[in-house]
């Protein structure tokens, strides 16, 4: 059997330099990445949005039935004889809970710094100008996707605590208004104030609100 020939071997890793571009898919998979990333950002501000619209809704509501109970309260009522009636440490701790939820929802939706690909100067400055070779070109195009694949992830870091701590704080603000509803009829139990701390103790350990701490925290001390 005869050897194969060295020639032949070169020619067809030749063949297949030309057929599989390297810097060309780093710079089509730069892309695919950067797209995805901000899809991902753009869905925390869309739920930033939604969480914010939310909870001002759900503050007027609570300023309406608060409202209503002053006006048909009796005549000898003062606000000041009714709100302790109404108010407890629940609704306070809701209300703060609330206001805090609101004040994160709309961090997050201005925090967002997305770098979507190449301005029009960034442009003309690659394809135009200059007398650099059109690889040297291409792999200078290729390292500008890298740093903004970094800067994305660096805002996905900064953004992903905020969205879920918005998340947080509302369910904790439904959960403790809804004690404080509770806690104008009657005293609450001790087994539902209870059964609300271990579920919202699980509910917080679930989102991952840790690691989304840490993550940040890391990319900080590399700074």
């Amino acid at each position: 059997m005869a050897d194969d020939d060295p020639d032949s071997n070169d020619t067809d890793y030749s063949r297949s330099d030309r057929e599989f571009d390297l810097d060309l898919v780093a710079l089509e998979e730069a892309r695919r990445t950067i797209d995805k990333q901000n899809e991902v950002l753009n869905n925390i501000d869309d739920k930033a949005a939604r969480i914010l619209r939310m909870n001002l809704v759900i503050i007027g509501l609570l300023l309406t039935g608060a409202s209503v109970a002053v006006r048909t309260g009796s005549e000898s009522q003062t606000v000041s004889n009714l709100l302790p009636e109404i108010t407890n440490i629940y609704t306070e701790l809701g209300i703060l809970s609330l206001l805090l939820s609101t004040a994160l929802a709309g961090l997050t939706y201005t925090a967002s710094a997305l770098r979507i690909g190449l301005t029009g100067d960034s442009l003309r400055q690659i394809v135009f100008e200059g007398n650099a070779p059109d690889r040297k070109r291409l792999r200078g195009l290729t390292n500008s996707y890298a740093s903004w694949i970094e800067q994305n992830y660096e805002t996905n870091a900064y953004n992903a605590p905020l969205a879920t701590g918005m998340l947080l704080l509302l369910v904790y603000a439904v959960s403790l208004l809804a004690l404080g509803g509770i806690e104008t009829l009657r005293p609450v139990r001790w087994y539902e104030a209870g059964g609300i701390v271990v579920l919202l103790a699980v509910f917080t350990y679930l989102t991952g609100i840790k690691n989304q701490i840490q993550r940040y925290l890391r990319l900080r001390g590399k700074d």
